[in-house]
């Protein structure tokens, strides 16, 4: 049997999305495509929904598990809101704000991604332990009084990161929100060496210009170092020892 669509649309710049359902491993799942390049992907059954699919969401959840004294995280790039299913049942003293600039993706995971479930389930239109902007990242940060404990940038166009947010500019805006000693983490589809790696090359060093400790880490690390593959950039102020 093969995958079941549940529905069809774009995004604010034309870009095609669909919802499917399909089987992965034996168990039931539900994928954002965008442009025929999976985006999301979450398990159905309630019980595995905080379980990840994606290994670089696997890596960050990891990351943001030994973080120390992170309460107040910002994620930028909500696509099919997947991370804060597994922030919100993990850490019941955190909370979370989500940047995402198309409003078809927000009605898409509210829909589709049981994102009205999650604010019902833990009454967080109450709490507000998870509050959804619907804007410009890079205008998000370059306004907002906010400060956060970490930040996570997830913001892509189709394959292509968020030039505004990757820029020096950028960067500084995102130190700014950051309280002192909070990480900033960056998922980088990248090659780690070779004629692919520039943009793993042209962050670092931006990153290095703003941040006193700097670290990647490979999703497979047995992937081939020349093949394009997700890289998962942490920085701060304060020494990565904990990683």
């Amino acid at each position: 049997m093969g995958d079941k669509i549940l529905y069809k649309g774009t995004t604010m710049t034309g870009n095609r999305l669909e919802v499917r359902d399909t089987v992965i491993d034996g168990l039931d799942v539900r994928v954002l495509y965008v442009d025929d390049v999976r985006e999301s992907a979450l398990f159905k059954d309630i019980n595995l929904r905080s379980e990840f699919i994606s290994l670089y969401q696997d890596l960050v959840a990891r990351i943001m598990d030994n973080a120390p004294g992170v309460g107040n995280t910002l994620l930028i790039g909500g696509a099919g809101f997947i991370f804060p299913h597994y922030y919100i049942r993990r850490y019941p003293s955190r909370r979370m704000d989500v940047v995402e600039i198309d409003r078809e993706m927000i009605k898409v995971a509210r829909s589709y991604f049981y994102l009205d479930d999650l604010f019902e389930q833990y009454n967080l239109a109450v709490n507000r332990r998870l509050e959804i902007f619907n804007v410009d990242g890079n205008r998000f940060i370059s306004s907002t009084r906010r400060r956060y404990d970490a930040v996570i940038n997830d913001a892509y166009d189709g394959g292509n990161p968020d030039p505004g947010l990757s820029s020096y500019d950028g960067t500084a805006d995102i130190h700014r929100i950051l309280n002192p000693g909070g990480i900033y983490i960056v998922n980088l589809i990248t090659a780690i060496t070779g004629r692919y790696s520039m943009r793993l090359t042209m962050l670092l060093k931006i990153l290095q210009d703003h941040f006193n400790y700097v670290k990647y880490s490979r999703c497979e690390e047995d992937r081939d170092p020349f093949d394009i593959q997700n890289v998962v950039i942490i920085a701060s102020d304060k020494p990565l020892d904990w990683l």
